[in-house]
């Protein structure tokens, strides 16, 4: 009996490890899909919020809008026209 409860809390340790381990691979996909998001999109990662960003919902186009005004707002068009200027253009 003791060792059938050793055994069912070693299963459960290793059930627990491997979830761990699969959350940190999908963290790091997630990861890497935002780097990518904020390399084609010319925003730093830090402005990103990983928070609002959940790839496992189904898209929601009113909340995409909201997102995407707050992140493209006035003040990234100023940066960006700023750049522009320096550049000469």
């Amino acid at each position: 009996r003791q060792q059938k409860q050793t055994a069912q809390e070693r299963a459960k340790e290793q059930r627990k490890e491997e979830l761990q381990r699969l959350k940190n691979i999908k963290k790091k996909e997630i990861e890497e899909r935002l780097r990518k998001i904020s390399e084609l999109s010319g925003t730093p990662l830090h402005l990103i919020d990983a928070d609002k960003v959940d790839m496992e919902e189904d898209f929601d186009p009113e909340a995409y809008d909201r997102n995407m005004a707050e992140l493209y707002n006035d003040d990234y068009y100023d940066q960006e026209d700023a750049e522009l200027e320096g550049q000469g253009g």
